[in-house]
């Protein structure tokens, strides 16, 4: 099977850089985790543990692992290589972004195959946090030296597909392992490829080239319906998603410390015209960083396009146009800011430029920066950026705290640098297990802030959707979105 992508990953160990081109290739594939969440029931089976048990409190988790498993190189899976990946994971200096799930735990191996984790306090989402946890080899990292492990380019796992090669700019092959540990592979191999821009993407599918394209842009399907010969190849997949796309607002930059400014960029962005002119109507307008539906969105405003009112709040900042040039200044020099976003991304590109055009009639100048993905990323880790256009997979209940909370701004996922003292409390909360209605109040709070204070100005929640070849089977979302893991292992 053919699986295309959009992008290359910049690296195929998703512990220390995840993103979902690399958690696509290795995720439950080539690597496992303790437990995994099924992707279609949306419950918790077991993985490198065959069971498990929690005690009344929800803090003591007693894994005991498969005898008999073996690393796709042929060493033996053992209760050290757990205790390897968390002591790695809880280690400050490797700059794990999942470390803040999992701080302050203790884990002690009880058996050559059994481990005891004693978590500070009860998981809000423990089975997707345990899910996303990928076992790493002791042997292949003997230091803890994971930014030179050779499992960045070339994993060695326990999963049903083990690694075969990886052709830079080009793809990714995985074969079926033939030692595993469960029932075999329905797949012979599987390969990934990634065109190297996205017109050569959407040759390859007129090609017909492929099996599986996972997260279809508009353009694409339109391609896909328009053709007659393509219709009769392929059929197009479309579900409610939980993704989001958004602008990341670097709060650190001098230009964008003040929110009225971050305010007057959202009030710019004319989204009933992109939601259909750009994104063929297959996208909803984004409330806040949660899937549509959702409880805690309720009562919260639609996001609205007001030039007179972003002009408004601009004036407020002291952004103002002096001279009467047409551009407004910021110490003197006209205003200028930078949005990088992934050059993968042609409706990022298009839509950006419908509102570079807006923000220039009310003074602001956007400069378009396209990056290769994984240039990208270093970017927005590095917090070396103005604005990025980004796309979040969310689960159905997400963990906001990665993305907000003032702890998680080096290494880990707050990219914009956002601060404050009360949403951190309310984030803190939230990772704690709680009745429904205080969490729904409590996200409730969260979104009302984060829409005051525009760390991230919200855009649209699209559908997911996939190209998949007629006759393929078992390609269908999930509850978790577009699971290889997932595709023909379940009846």
């Amino acid at each position: 099977m053919t699986v295309l992508l959009d992008a290359e990953p910049p690296s195929l160990m998703p512990f220390l850089r995840p993103d979902w081109l690399s958690w696509m290739v290795v995720g439950h594939l080539v690597q496992e985790s303790l437990v995994r969440v099924d992707a279609r029931r949306g419950v918790l089976v077991p993985e490198l543990a065959e069971k498990w048990e929690v005690d009344e409190t929800h803090t003591r988790w007693t894994f005991h692992l498969r005898h008999g498993v073996t690393w796709h190189d042929g060493v033996p899976f053992t209760a050290d290589d757990v205790i390897f990946t968390f002591e790695r994971l809880l280690d400050p200096h490797v700059g794990a972004p999942d470390r803040v799930l999992f701080s302050g735990a203790r884990v002690t191996k009880t058996g050559a195959f059994d481990v005891e984790i004693k978590l500070r306090a009860p998981l809000a989402a423990a089975e997707l946090d345990f899910d996303r946890l990928l076992i790493l080899s002791r042997h292949r990292s003997p230091r803890g030296d994971l930014a030179h492990s050779p499992d960045g380019a070339s994993p060695v796992g326990t999963g049903p597909m083990r690694f075969g090669s990886w052709t830079r700019g080009s793809k990714i092959e995985l074969a079926r392992s033939g030692a595993y540990w469960g029932a075999p592979a329905p797949l012979a191999s599987l390969t990934f490829r990634f065109p190297p821009s996205h017109a050569a993407l959407l040759a390859t599918v007129e090609a017909s080239d492929f099996d599986v394209v996972p997260r279809a842009t508009s353009d694409m399907v339109e391609r896909v319906e328009r053709d007659q010969d393509l219709r009769a190849r392929y059929s197009v997949i479309r579900a409610a998603g939980a993704n989001y796309t958004a602008w990341i607002h670097n709060v650190a930059s001098p230009k964008l410390r003040d929110p009225r400014v971050r305010r007057a960029i959202g009030l710019s962005i004319p989204r009933d015209v992109l939601r259909c002119e750009i994104e063929r109507c297959n996208v909803g307008v984004a409330i806040g960083p949660l899937p549509p539906g959702h409880p805690a969105l309720s009562g919260l405003s639609t996001p609205t396009f007001d030039p007179k009112a972003a002009a408004k709040e601009l004036d407020a900042a002291g952004i103002i146009d002096h001279d009467a040039d047409g551009r407004r200044e910021l110490d003197g020099a006209p205003f200028v800011l930078r949005l990088i976003y992934p050059s993968s991304s042609h409706d990022h590109e298009r839509s950006a430029s419908v509102v570079a055009d807006e923000l220039r009639r009310i003074g602001v100048t956007l400069e378009l920066t396209p990056l290769e993905w994984a240039q990208f990323l270093r970017q927005l880790q590095n917090h070396d950026f103005e604005l990025a256009a980004i796309e979040w997979t969310i689960d159905s209940e997400p963990d906001l705290f990665p993305l907000f909370q003032s702890t998680q701004v080096a290494g880990s996922l707050n990219y914009g640098a956002y601060a404050s003292p009360e949403v951190d409390g309310w984030l803190d909360e939230l990772r704690q297990e709680k009745p429904a209605a205080r969490r729904a109040e409590l996200l409730h709070e969260v979104v009302t802030r984060l829409r005051r204070d525009e760390p991230y100005t919200f855009l649209f929640s699209p559908l997911t959707m996939a190209v998949a070849r007629r006759g393929t089977r078992g390609i269908s979302p999930t509850p978790l979105g577009w699971e290889p893991r997932a595709w023909a292992w379940e009846p």
